[in-house]
């Protein structure tokens, strides 16, 4: 299923999440995107989750393996 079309996250999705490669990528995108609404760790992939502004139903989430970005989605 293809996430729904909201320009607003476009935006931080692609140009910024997907712009972080190394370093300490958690900090950076929480640095982006403020402190998560959700945060759960499932063996070696930590999860962020944010509401999506203006879209309360979606959720932005981005995976974390040490240390790095692995997955920027939307998750409903």
């Amino acid at each position: 299923m293809s996430p729904p079309h909201h320009p607003c996250a476009h935006k931080v999705l692609k140009d910024k999440v997907d712009s972080i490669k190394a370093g300490d990528a958690e900090a950076a995108v929480i640095e982006l995107l403020g402190e998560p609404t959700s945060r759960t760790t499932e063996g070696e992939i930590t999860t962020l989750a944010w509401k999506c502004p203006g879209h309360e139903a979606s959720h932005i989430c981005v995976d974390l393996k040490e240390g790095a970005v692995t997955e920027a989605r939307w998750s409903a």
